[in-house]
């Protein structure tokens, strides 16, 4: 169970990654409501940094916990094998358990509310088009994190 939960957690992270990295792209392309009839690029609005700046960092810092919990499930299977200390194993596996079973949800709601925010800061239809042809694992992760929030309420 423990191996699902590092999946999905590097699932969520890397959806989260996309949908982030197209909306700034986006956003420093798009150019909109210039001053003196110059245009500017969206993202140089302080409302979309605001919205988009935050979920970079998350990106980041999401990346970085996802491949240092990979890394410990890896080395606790590959210990298993060679019948490594007991003990020792027994408290990494107690270690990933704990921590997986809290990342997955963390990470499953913060990419659901990232993802969501890119969509709405950059509501052109291209967005969409855009992210739905790179991913259809995110779409569906987005809507059953949703449809699980809305039928709890």
């Amino acid at each position: 169970m423990s191996a699902g939960r590092v999946g999905i957690v590097s699932m969520c992270v890397a959806n989260m990654i996309k949908a982030v990295v197209i909306a700034i792209r986006y956003s420093a392309v798009r150019k909109q409501f210039g001053p003196d009839e110059k245009e500017l690029p969206v993202i140089e609005y302080q409302m979309q940094q605001w919205r988009l700046f935050p979920y970079l960092a998350a990106a980041y810092v999401m990346k970085f916990f996802a491949d240092y919990i990979y890394d410990d499930f890896v080395k606790y299977v590959f210990n298993q094998m060679p019948g490594e200390d007991k003990e020792k194993l027994a408290m990494l596996g107690a270690e990933i358990h704990a921590v997986s079973s809290s990342a997955k949800p963390l990470a499953g709601w913060l990419a659901r509310d990232a993802i969501q925010e890119c969509r709405e800061g950059n509501v052109a239809f291209e967005f969409r088009v855009i992210y739905a042809s790179n991913s259809s694992t995110s779409k569906s992760l987005l809507f059953f994190q949703f449809n699980k929030h809305i039928s709890y309420l």
